[in-house]
C-alpha cells in the first residue's frame, strides 16, 4: 500500500504529501464558498469547475482547457469518468470507521480516504491509502480527494 496525506492549510488549501513528507501537489479553493478548485502538481496544473444548477457535476480541465474527466454526484457517491470512457466509483463505507473508497468497474478497491478531524485547528486532514496494483496520477488523486471533501461538506451541512 502506498500512503499519502492531505494536509489542510486554512480553509482554502490542501497539500498532498507522500510518506516522506515530499510535496506532490496542492488543491486550492478559489473562494471559500465555491466548489471550483485549482490543482497544482509537478505534472502541471488543472482546474475543476462545477456545472449545473445543483452543482452535482464537476469537470476537470487540463492546463489547455481540455476536459479530461467528469465527476458526477449521485445518491451513492461519485461516478468518475475519464475522457477514455473508463469509470470509477467513489463511495462511502463504514459507520464507526467512516471512509471513502474508490472502486473500478469490477468493484475492486483502489484507494481509501479517511478524514482525520483536527479539533484544535477545526479542520480536516485526510489519510489516503492506494492499492499496490494501482498507480494513479497525482491530479487524479487530488480530484478524488476534492470529491471526498465535497461529500464531507454535504454531510456536515445536512447534520447542522
Amino acid at each position: 500500500m502506498k500512503n499519502l496525506k492531505a494536509i489542510s492549510h486554512g480553509f482554502k488549501e490542501f497539500e498532498l504529501v507522500d510518506e516522506n513528507q515530499q510535496h506532490l501537489g496542492k488543491i486550492v479553493y478559489t473562494k471559500w464558498y465555491s466548489y471550483d478548485v485549482e490543482l497544482h502538481s509537478n505534472a502541471g496544473n488543472s482546474i475543476i469547475k462545477s456545472e449545473g444548477f445543483w452543482t452535482n457535476k464537476m469537470v476537470q480541465y487540463d492546463g489547455f482547457g481540455n476536459a479530461i474527466r467528469t465527476f458526477k454526484y449521485t445518491w451513492k457517491g461519485f461516478v468518475i469518468e475519464e475522457k477514455s470512457g473508463k469509470k470509477y466509483f467513489l463511495e462511502t463505507e463504514g459507520f464507526w470507521d467512516y471512509r471513502f473508497v474508490l472502486k473500478d468497474e469490477a468493484k475492486q478497491n483502489l484507494m481509501e480516504i479517511r478524514s482525520k478531524f483536527d479539533w484544535k485547528g477545526f479542520k480536516s486532514n485526510y489519510e489516503i491509502q492506494i492499492s499496490d496494483n494501482y498507480t494513479p496520477e497525482n491530479d487524479f488523486v487530488m480530484g478524488v480527494l476534492h470529491c471526498a471533501n465535497y461529500m464531507m461538506h454535504i454531510v456536515a451541512a445536512a447534520s447542522s
